[in-house]
């Protein structure tokens, strides 16, 4: 049922046995395995980026609702008051930018910008801006 361990280290015909891999063998099987697992690196990689840019979405746009709120409440307790802030700290590595444009003498637009500071210049660049809010706030009468 199973062959004899052959104990020298003799193989049939009397010549002797070499057991292991060549060298070809193991260069060809490791640019193989090199040449599989290379895509299925790139493609988690890929996955983390995304996952984490939705991530900073994500938690730009809550801010930026926070922040839109309070905002319209200020506004809405003195229709006179400036709102108006820039590179503003909400959290870690999160700034905003606050602007406010006169419509006309009883309507106002405010628009809050979120974003992560990449470059850790501790500004909210253009291209750092991930979520941008606005609204229209009347004067009540």
């Amino acid at each position: 049922m199973y062959g004899r361990v052959r104990k020298t280290g003799r193989c049939r015909g009397g010549r002797r046995c070499r057991g292991g891999f060549t060298l070809t063998e193991v260069v060809v099987a490791s640019t193989l395995l090199l040449l599989g697992i290379t895509p299925i690196l790139k493609a988690l990689t890929g996955s983390y980026i995304s996952s984490t840019r939705i991530d900073q979405k994500t938690q730009s746009l809550l801010l930026a609702e926070a922040k839109l709120d309070e905002v319209k409440d200020a506004v809405g307790a003195d229709h006179a008051a400036s709102v108006v802030q820039s590179d503003l700290q909400l959290q870690d590595g999160f700034y905003c930018d606050i602007a406010d444009d006169t419509v006309n003498s009883g309507l106002r637009e405010l628009s809050v910008s979120v974003g992560v500071d990449a470059d850790s210049n501790a500004r909210l660049d253009d291209d750092e801006v991930l979520v941008s809010l606005s609204t229209m706030v009347a004067r009540r009468m």
